[in-house]
């Protein structure tokens, strides 16, 4: 018989947007698969039940509001399976995402975690795009450089490795990234080359200003936990590293129209990342969005 794979989907008030995502997983291709839904919303159980009835499989907890990352950590407790993959209310499996994933563990037992690639889609701006994830097999290594893995809805991981290594819930942001960085330590990494998510952008659901320095905070806890590795970089390795953290807050600021907090991240760019900052606050989000999905189709 197959090994069983959990599948953990942690909710906060959005059950028709869960019921998509539950949808998604009922229509798999490998079929020995039970679905812990983690609720650390408000509303009440009767709000679910229309998907608690969409099959036999599925299991619901009720949480106090803690945060997506306890609500995971508590879908992994929960865990029956010999496997766990993660799936955010907001997104979809394409059927044959855990079939595949599994044909990556079956090849070569040394794989504790398989990530896909996804599709990444913004409905409100009619836009998408297939987005690549790259490394050349040094994961520990590389995943410092950059999280290749990303979202923590193309990810599944043997449970044996993630009762014992579970998502930091006391950091302020970058949970699942403080995470990849540990199990890439740990065990070998597998790629799907296939984008198996639908995983959904939406411009309206804007993050506080605040996040910015939970950002700056979860970089300063990443660079003591893991001192060690980084120092092993060499200086090329980590300008790049401090140049793609700047982006990633320009980036959240574009995106939430912070002409305020964009100044003050770009204030600590060079002249001509000055510059450039600038020239991407005039295009704007929606037609950098457009640039990007063109460049990645052309590839």
């Amino acid at each position: 018989m197959s090994a069983l794979v959990t599948a953990v989907i942690p909710t906060y008030n959005r059950p028709d947007l869960l019921k998509r995502a539950v949808l998604s997983i009922e229509r798999q291709t490998y079929d020995n698969l039970e679905i812990i839904i983690v609720d650390n919303g408000i509303l009440p159980e009767e709000k679910y039940s229309e998907v608690l009835q969409l099959g036999n499989n599925i299991k619901y907890v009720k949480i106090s509001e803690h945060g997506a990352n306890y609500a995971r950590n508590r879908g992994i407790i929960e865990a029956n399976g010999e496997y766990v993959a993660f799936l955010d209310d907001d997104d979809e499996w394409m059927p044959t995402k855990v079939e595949e994933s599994m044909k990556l563990f079956d090849e070569d037992k040394n794989i504790g975690l398989v990530f896909t690639d996804k599709e990444i889609i913004y409905e409100e701006e009619g836009i998408s795009y297939y987005s690549h994830s790259h490394f050349g097999g040094n994961a520990a290594r590389e995943i410092l450089l950059t999280n290749f893995i990303g979202s923590t809805s193309c990810v599944m991981v043997k449970a044996s490795l993630l009762k014992e290594n579970m998502f930091d819930v006391s950091m302020p942001a970058d949970q699942d990234y403080d995470l990849w960085i540990r199990l890439c330590k740990l065990c070998k990494i597998g790629r799907v080359n296939k984008p198996l998510l639908k995983y959904y952008c939406r411009s309206s659901i804007v993050q506080i200003s605040a996040d910015f320095t939970k950002y700056i905070q979860a970089y300063g806890i990443i660079d003591k936990k893991y001192a060690e590795d980084f120092m092993q970089l060499n200086s090329k390795e980590k300008l790049f590293i401090r140049k793609s953290r700047i982006n990633n807050l320009l980036y959240k600021a574009l995106c939430n129209k912070d002409k305020q907090g964009y100044k003050e991240i770009l204030s600590h760019q060079p002249f001509v990342g000055k510059i450039t900052g600038i020239v991407k606050w005039i295009l704007g989000y929606k037609n950098l969005l457009r640039i990007k999905s063109m460049a990645t189709k052309m590839r």
